[in-house]
């Protein structure tokens, strides 16, 4: 028997590709009679919720039961047994990973009795399974409290901090914030963890003590489960508002605009009957739940915002430009207003929020012993982005952002063991078997866009239509083909260029609009002929005509701009106004997990075996659209730039033979890139649809064309990626280069052969696979008390992708030990020099003798003697390996033969945990981990940073990360007080090992670049005392204090970014990291009033004025984060000076944080109707008040002055010659002065909110 279970846990842990059901808890006890304290073997044990019979067995000889597993929730339990009254104990909590240890005691009765008799639960201050840290908040504990989001209701629990910032990072126990997951009814999130408060059941986190099942995190988990159908139908609606926006203002108890609508609904959909029809249980319950929100502000600032008064952004549209001091070129408007032409706003500007969460399950009724639920969870939202530097001028500009993401899940349970009690049965060995099944699927898709233009790109960067006026040019010379004199056209020349205003950006047309009238032009006369005075376009120092209006690089040098420029930014603080938003960005990744896990008691020890698989695909593309019209600009007419010499057109005048000549066509023919055309793919594919000659010499007016002319798939790949890969804001993987979605999966080998009908590459590639495999087994056993948790988890990541065999060469390279490094050596290397070491010379394309060698990143003089300074081996040229092909010396030549496939990791993390009394009212315990993550930052392979190479001057991606590594001790104590109270001690310490962080990787070719390497390592101790106040009286607390000291050589990926730029990235030491908050306080108390007898409260003419009222206050204090403090003063807003370390980093500490929420609240009933046909209501009324004393709390300070509103700059004696050569120095004072008071520096300020919940 033992065998064939174990076969049948090994067969369904190896052949069941799943993800393990995270979050299972069990219950466990002994059934004894309470007179006689003797056990009471096969008595049957029920596990009922809201109705449902979820699971079920019965004692054995020693009257122990164990039943699991059972998703964390609230349970009624019901036992029955011949001779005795049955009992049943309603509100039973069985938590995340955690053994409910409940006893029941049942009196012997000579009268058979049906009713049964019922007790409520109450949860123990001291939980005998203590083998993970962390803390549990329940449904009731959550309806009660200020937050109504899971990450809210997480950073209750000692150990979690926040900022209160806005962004949502959380840091527990000093890990990085993306080393910490959510998990929802076992699914692992991908996207947005939004739910509606209605449908959370529990929320557990996870700090320490991690199970087996637990992978890929190496900070804390947040695992919610939401609630499940019930056997009657219920359910429920709230309404929460702050206020409601009538025209411009907003009414209510705050300005930010802040209403919410929920609903929640449960009950059956089939029913179960008996043989006389009538229905007995559910077949198949669902759950449903939603809600609606809309919000103004949803990031709203304790100082506000400034941004221009109506009338006087108004003015700067309709005149925005006036001349240059100077005469030539003009400057904004927007560079000479005055700080009483801006106002302070309550709300950010053209930030609102919409979103609509939506949270289902069904379950089946398929037997006692089986269980089989589906279920998912979707969220949409759509914002305008913030932009700081839009405020003043430019909010209307912001851009939108849409999410959405759909998980859903399908999960099958079956359990083995006797439904009924049999005294006669045989002891059986093995005991509570159970399997399970688990498959999800997520996606997550964001877009990003200007709302006016959404995918119509060309749209972003066209202000109008530029008509040329083309004239030729001549000069007196010798015609090249006859040899004869005469006047010789040199070349054809924009005599004027026109202007008519276009539609799609029509501030931004107007600035060249303005620009246009300062200098003469007036428009089309009805012919269609230009209108200008020549006066005021002629520049009089030059002999050039038409100066002003006839030159689209000198209109853009004098003030004016072309289709696609950038506007220019305001003393390069704030946008101008009409700046559009220049991103185009969609992302689709997709996650699909399943998982299978089976479990066994045998004796006293519960075995879990556990298998998992996961695959991602996630795909994007972005592109900055009006920067298509510059890239379109070079593109056009690029191959027709020269005359046709040999074919001149001979005319007489002015007594002397006139040359002239057409334009050259430098790639005659059909198209074909296979032969290295001249002419662009966009130039063909523009000409052809316009009906032109692909093969002509007509010069294509490029800025007298409509976005409706043009489109992305006019470029081949090639052509986008060159020029945009000088900066970030061209990208796709998983779609093709013109954004579509890949019809199939490209190999890597397709980047650099496949090409289209017309010979141009393709580029292609892939979505980014990883996969991500683990088995675990566990053995959680208990003797009475004593609780153990022993596991093993093997993790396998593959990033599935290529990865460079040696990141410092980019081109395959001859080893020591092959034939031409010998004949360089005379036959033989140094003794120290391994065969596979790389080989450096003093030529790449000639070498002639050895310069050094390098093992991975060891280096080697030519003696063999190790240095420490590779730099000693360049040459004038730079570094030189000895390459396979010495041709290959661009990273243009690169290809496949470069490239590996990634090595899978395999990693082994045992696990150890365990709890037990040392007495009836103490509790030790601890435990040791070994945890890793993978890598989050940098880690997709992207060919074409590789490609492009050298031209690039940003951070590339390294596809060779290795998992993050964490060793994590804890150990405590926990000790009961009183019959209502209890104190626990917790101390911790953890190692962070091969974090990521940037390096720059130096002798490199053909050129050093930055990116990414696993060098980083930290070190977190802390202490935690919690005080756990159970309801006494009218007050209920939880209380915890963290002394924590978390330091490391980095606080993320990006944080050596300074060091590299100054070239001492090889400076590793530890300071305290960004989210060091040394101690910091959590304090979540409930006081409330009952009614009827145990009421005590104020009583006013008879009336129990406070009755079923209560508040809930969530206490959130800290100390101030470190950061960097500088001995001098910076133009933090206009990038001048630079900053110098003054004593160690992250030495200095902001001030403390104190923010204290509340929930007020009081339970009313409805009772509507009369006799039988009376029904009551239940209604809560409440308000929601966040940051309660609407504390200023400081985030982030300027490192020389420590304030949030000062950095030093406009007082420092060395700026001050800048500040006073600025086109008005007293308008960009104020303007920097607005500009340094930044509103996210502060957290977030009182929020109220009026709500009312009504259930049924």
């Amino acid at each position: 028997m033992l065998r064939k279970l174990l076969g049948l846990l090994l067969l369904v842990s190896i052949t069941t590709y799943t993800y393990a059901q995270v979050g299972q808890g069990g219950l466990k006890g002994k059934v004894i009679d309470v007179a006689t304290g003797e056990p009471l073997p096969f008595v049957n044990v029920i596990v009922e919720m809201d109705g449902n019979q979820k699971a079920g067995g019965a004692t054995d000889f020693d009257g122990k039961y164990n039943i699991k597993p059972l998703p964390p929730g609230r349970y009624d339990i019901k036992v029955k047994f011949v001779g005795y009254k049955p009992n049943q104990i309603n509100s039973v909590v069985v938590s995340s990973d955690k053994i409910t240890f409940l006893d029941i005691n049942m009196e012997s009765t000579a009268i058979e009795m049906t009713e049964f008799v019922v007790t409520e639960y109450a949860v123990p201050l001291i939980s005998k399974d203590n083998t993970t840290g962390g803390g549990t908040v329940s449904k009731e504990e959550i309806m009660r409290m200020p937050g109504r989001s899971g990450a809210a209701i997480a950073e209750t629990v000692g150990g979690v901090y926040s900022n209160d910032n806005g962004t949502g990072n959380q840091f527990i126990r000093g890990a990085r914030s993306d080393a910490n997951y959510y998990f929802i009814d076992g699914m692992k999130v991908r996207g947005s963890s939004s739910l509606p408060q209605s449908s959370i059941e529990q929320v557990s986190v996870l700090m320490g003590g991690l199970p087996a099942q637990y992978g890929d995190v190496t900070g804390g988990v947040v695992s919610i489960t939401t609630r499940g159908p019930s056997k009657e139908y219920h359910g429920g609606a709230e309404y929460v508002s702050s206020g409601y926006k009538f025209g411009e203002n907003v009414v209510g108890f705050d300005k930010f605009g802040y209403n919410l609508l929920e609903f929640s609904l449960t009950g059956p959909v089939l029913m179960k009957k008996d043989q006389e029809g009538n229905k007995t249980e559910p077949l198949v319950g669902f759950f449903l739940a939603g809600n609606a929100t809309s919000i103004i502000d949803p990031r709203p600032s304790s100082i506000g915002y400034w941004q221009a008064k109506d009338n006087v952004l108004t003015s700067l549209q309709d005149n925005p430009l006036r001349p240059a001091p100077t005469g030539v070129g003009v400057f904004q408007n927007s560079g000479y207003t005055r700080l009483s032409d801006f106002e302070k706003v309550r709300t950010t500007p053209n930030t609102n929020s919409n979103s609509i969460n939506l949270n289902a399950k069904l379950d089946f009724n398929t037997g006692p012993k089986t269980n089989f639920t589906v279920g998912g969870t979707f969220n949409y939202s759509k914002r305008r982005l913030y932009s700081e530097g839009n405020l003043l001028f430019n909010s209307p500009n912001n851009g939108e952002r849409v999410d959405y993401t759909w998980r859903a899940f399908a999960r099958f349970t079956q359990r083995f063991y006797s439904d009924k009690a049999d005294e006669n049965a045989k002891a059986s060995a093995i005991k509570n078997a159970f399997y399970s099944i688990q498959v999800d699927y997520t996606q997550d898709v964001t877009k990003q866009y200007d709302p006016n233009h959404k995918d119509e790109l060309f749209k972003y960067g066209h202000y109008g239509n530029f008509q040329r006026y083309i004239s030729r040019d001549y000069a007196p010379g010798i015609d090249s083909a006859s040899g004869r004199q005469g006047i010789i056209q040199q070349t054809f020349v924009d005599t004027l260029i026109g202007f008519t205003p276009g539609e799609s950006n029509p501030i931004i047309a107007n600035i060249i609009n303005d620009y246009y009238e300062t200098y003469g032009w007036q428009g089309y006369d009805a012919d269609g002929n230009p209108i200008f005075d020549k006066s005021l376009a002629d520049d009089p120092t030059t002999p050039q005509n038409n100066d002003f209006l006839s030159d689209l690089v000198a209109l853009q040098q004098n003030g004016g701009l072309r289709n696609g420029d950038g506007v220019r930014s305001v003393y390069n603080m704030w946008s101008s106004p009409g700046s559009p938003f220049n991103s185009f960005q969609n992302f689709n990744n997709t996650q699909l997990r399943f998982t299978a896990q089976g479990s066994a008691d045998i004796g006293d020890h519960a075995f879990l075996i556990g298998f998992e698989y996961e695959q991602r695909a996630d795909r994007g593309f972005g592109v900055s659209p009006s920067s298509l019209w510059t890239l379109g600009r070079l593109q056009a007419n690029r191959h027709i730039t020269n005359l046709d010499f040999s074919n001149p057109t001979i005319t007489e005048g002015f007594g002397q033979e006139i040359f002239s000549y057409d334009r050259l066509n430098s790639s005659p023919g059909e198209y074909d890139a296979t032969l290295g055309e001249n002419q662009s793919f966009f130039d063909y594919n523009l000409r052809e649809s316009s009906g032109l000659n692909t093969d002509g010499v007509d010069e294509l007016d490029f800025d007298n064309f409509n976005p409706e002319d043009m489109s992305l798939n006019f470029f081949s790949a090639d052509e986008l990626l060159s020029y945009y890969m000088t900066g970030e804001s061209y990208s796709y993987y998983g779609y093709n280069h013109y954004g579509e979605k890949n019809s199939r999966n490209p190999t890597f080998d397709d980047y650099f052969t496949e090409r289209d009908e017309y010979g141009n590459f393709t580029r292609p590639v892939d979505a980014f696979r990883p996969i991500y495999i683990s088995g675990y087994i566990q053995d959680k056993f208990s003797f009475d008390d004593l609780v153990f948790n022993v596991g093993l988890r093997v993790d396998r990541f593959d990033a599935n992708q290529p990865v460079l065999k040696d990141p410092f060469v980019l081109f395959p390279a001859v080893k020591a030990g092959e034939e031409e490094a010998l004949e360089l050596a005379d036959g033989a290397h140094p003794e120290s020099i391994g065969d596979d070491y790389v080989v450096y010379v003093d030529d790449v394309r000639d070498p002639k003798s050895i310069l050094g060698y390098r093992n991975n990143t060891t280096w080697y003089n030519a003696e063999g003697v190790e240095i420490s300074d590779p730099s000693t081996l360049e040459t004038s040229n730079g570094i030189n390996p000895l390459l396979v092909d010495k041709n290959k010396t661009s990273s243009l030549d690169i290809s496949s033969e470069s490239f590996e496939d990634y090595k899978p990791q395999n990693i082994f993390m045992p696990r150890i945990s365990f709890s037990f009394p040392i007495s009836d009212e103490a509790l030790f315990f601890a435990h040791y981990d070994i945890l890793t993550k993978r890598p989050t930052t940098g880690l997709r392979m992207n060919p074409h940073q590789y490609v492009y190479l050298e031209q690039i001057g940003y951070t590339i991606n390294n596809p060779n990360l290795q998992p993050e590594r964490t060793i994590d001790y804890e150990v405590g104590f926990q000790q009961k007080l009183t019959n209502s109270s209890s104190l626990k001690l917790s101390a911790f310490y953890r190692e962070m090992r091969d974090q990521v962080q940037l390096i720059q990787r130096t002798q490199a070719y053909p050129r050093e670049y930055r990116t990414f390497d696993n060098i980083d390592f930290g070190t977190v101790k802390g202490l935690t005392v919690t005080y756990d106040l159970r309801r006494t009286g009218n007050i209920w607390m939880k209380a915890a204090y963290t002394l924590q000291f978390a330091e490391g050589t980095g606080s993320d990926a990006q944080t050596a970014l300074s060091l590299v730029r100054a070239g001492r990235d090889n400076l590793r030491t530890t300071n305290p990291l960004n989210y060091d908050q040394r101690h910091t306080i959590i304090i979540t108390t409930d006081y409330r009033f009952s009614n009827g007898k145990n009421y005590n409260g104020p009583v006013v003419k008879g009336k129990q004025i406070l009755k079923n009222t209560g508040a809930n206050f969530v206490v959130n204090a800290g100390s101030g984060t470190p950061y960097s403090a500088s001995s001098v003063a910076v133009g933090t807003q206009v990038g001048a000076g630079n900053a110098i370390l003054d004593g160690s980093i992250n030495g200095a500490r902001l001030p403390w944080q104190m923010r204290i929420d509340t929930r007020i609240d009081r339970d009313l009933t409805l009772n509507l109707g009369e006799g039988d046909k009376a029904k009551s209501y239940q209604m809560n009324v409440y308000f929601q008040i966040l940051n309660l004393l609407n504390s200023q709390n400081i985030t982030n300070v300027y490192r020389f002055t420590g304030n949030p509103d000062d950095d030093g700059y406009l007082n420092a004696a060395q700026f001050q010659q800048d500040i006073a050569a600025q086109n008005d120095p007293q308008a960009f004072t104020e303007l920097y002065l607005m500009k340094i008071n930044d509103p996210r520096y502060y957290a977030l300020p009182r929020r109220i909110r009026l709500g009312l919940m009504f259930n049924f």
